[in-house]
């Protein structure tokens, strides 16, 4: 049986990703945060204006559901050490 508070959230309904090798791919932790982001979607959409931003940005996953998830256009920043990750996160972001 699932572990509790496992998140629902599948690979199915991610974005199609082609990632270079050492990118980090999209696992339960990236599924949890979205969920998370999900469940504050009401106090988010209360922002009018803002800054936000990722460290350790991987594939870009996280940066692109939080940026859908906003009804206004913020500036979003993104960073990972990695040049690949970086690369996969502004291909999606």
């Amino acid at each position: 049986s699932p572990r509790a508070g496992r998140s629902k959230r599948s690979s199915a309904s991610m974005p199609s990703l082609t990632l270079e090798e050492y990118v980090y791919e999209p696992s339960e932790d990236t599924y949890l945060l979205m969920d998370a982001l999900d469940k504050d979607r009401e106090r988010l959409g209360e922002c009018k204006r803002g800054i936000t931003m990722e460290i350790g940005s991987g594939s870009g996953v996280v940066s692109k559901h939080l940026i859908d998830l906003l009804p206004h256009p913020v500036l979003h920043f993104a960073t990972d050490l990695n040049p690949s990750a970086a690369k996969a996160t502004r291909a999606l972001a």
